[in-house]
This record gives structure tokens, sequence and C-alpha cells, in this order.
């Protein structure tokens, strides 16, 4: 899931920068000056790598907790 929203995320900005682009240039005869700065810090690449690796074991049909797996005794079949 955090995979797709990524994706879409980035499809839209897309868009909307080719869509502007595109007005720039062809409709409005002008040229685009562009200033951007994209920073993106460890912890942001953390949080990134954390959501998609827990949307990656919910999809396996698997949870992580802090303290670890929780051995049920009475669950074990003999």
């Amino acid at each position: 899931m955090a995979e797709l929203f990524i994706f879409v995320s980035g499809l839209i900005a897309g868009i909307a920068i080719g869509a502007w682009g595109v007005w720039q240039l062809w409709l409005k005869h002008e040229r685009p000056i562009v200033h951007a700065n994209l920073v993106i810090d460890p912890a942001t690449l953390h949080q990134i790598n954390a959501k998609m690796t827990l949307a990656w074991l919910e999809r396996q049909g698997l949870t992580w907790t802090a303290k670890g797996a929780e051995f049920d005794f009475n669950r074990v079949k003999k």
C-alpha cells in the first residue's frame, strides 16, 4: 500500500509539473525558470523504509512487535 501511495504521489506531481511546463513552453512561449531544492535527510529515508517494510510484512500475513513474538504454549498442537 505504501508503494502505491508513493507511486501515485509521484505520478500526480509529474503530471502537474509536466502540464505547467507545457503551458510555459508551448502555450505562452516563455522559458520556465525552476529553482527547486529537494533535501531528503536520513530520518526521512528511515521512515519510508520502515513503512514499506511494515507494509510488506502485513501483506505477507506477518506482524512485528517491539518486544518480539510471544509464544503461547496453549496453542501448540501436540
